[in-house]
């Protein structure tokens, strides 16, 4: 279950959960606003590999999401970068993968902060 009004009390004293939560809120879910809650939290955090020790998501799962999200090559003008600047993923994630990933990973983090 998800504990909505617990994670609105927290981002009232929580400038990053604020931050995520206004995101959340305000952008369609496309693989730059998808990105930009990934970086919060895994700054919060303190880096991708605390998200993998927590179990919040796999070190696969995370190159893949981001991997995709920045190759123009994987999913055209939707990407983060304008140009390629590596080879594009062999099994680009789905759109739908990446919010589900981003998502769980949040949801997490919201948990661990309340």
């Amino acid at each position: 279950a998800h504990n909505v009004s617990g994670w609105v009390k927290l981002g009232l004293t929580d400038k990053t959960v604020k931050k995520a939560l206004r995101l959340l809120g305000t952008d369609e879910h496309n693989w730059v606003s998808l990105y930009r809650l990934y970086e919060v939290i895994e700054d919060d955090v303190g880096g991708l590999k605390k998200i993998v020790n927590n179990g919040w998501a796999t070190n696969i799962s995370i190159k893949r999401f981001k991997h995709t999200a920045n190759s123009p090559g994987a999913i055209g003008d939707a990407s983060r970068h304008g140009k390629e600047s590596t080879t594009p993923p062999p099994t680009p994630m789905k759109i739908d993968e990446a919010r589900s990933l981003v998502e769980f990973i949040l949801h997490n983090w919201l948990r661990s902060k309340a």
